[in-house]
């Protein structure tokens, strides 16, 4: 997806999962293809439980299947995200949508 889309969709799910358990998940932008060109269509988003010993990853895949469902321009898969400010620091089970 463009950075634009990727930035309304990270938008719009802060807002749901504030309404929810602000402090329990996490949604982040990456781009897809670390190194290559850039293009216009390179960004993904994560969903992530911040803190990994809690549960939630169920209701992020359920979250992210539902907008998959929603339109037919996204995709979603269970993935992995580093969240840390080094690289391979942090590396969190995650929820891919692009």
């Amino acid at each position: 997806m463009i950075k634009k889309h990727a930035l309304q969709m990270r938008m719009a799910i802060n807002v749901l999962l504030r309404l929810t358990d602000p402090d329990r998940y996490c949604v982040a932008i990456a781009e897809r293809y670390q190194g290559a060109e850039a293009s216009e269509q390179d960004y993904e988003l994560h969903l992530y439980v911040r803190e990994p010993r809690k549960s939630g990853q169920i209701e992020l895949a359920l979250l992210a299947r539902a907008i998959e469902d929603l339109g037919t321009h996204y995709l979603t898969v269970a993935s992995t995200y580093d969240a840390g400010t080094t690289k391979g620091e942090d590396i969190r089970q995650s929820i891919k949508i692009w």
